[in-house]
């Protein structure tokens, strides 16, 4: 695997992870600020 193609996979983790940490401190943060979650 060369160098470029090793970069394009380490980006894409990390976005993918980035972008999984996100979406879960945001639900987070909505469910402590709204409350909305809990009263389904």
């Amino acid at each position: 695997m060369d160098c470029f193609s090793f970069m394009f996979f380490l980006c894409s983790f990390v976005e993918l992870v980035l972008d999984k940490i996100a979406l879960t401190v945001f639900l987070n943060w909505r469910n402590e600020s709204t409350g909305y979650w809990e009263e389904r």
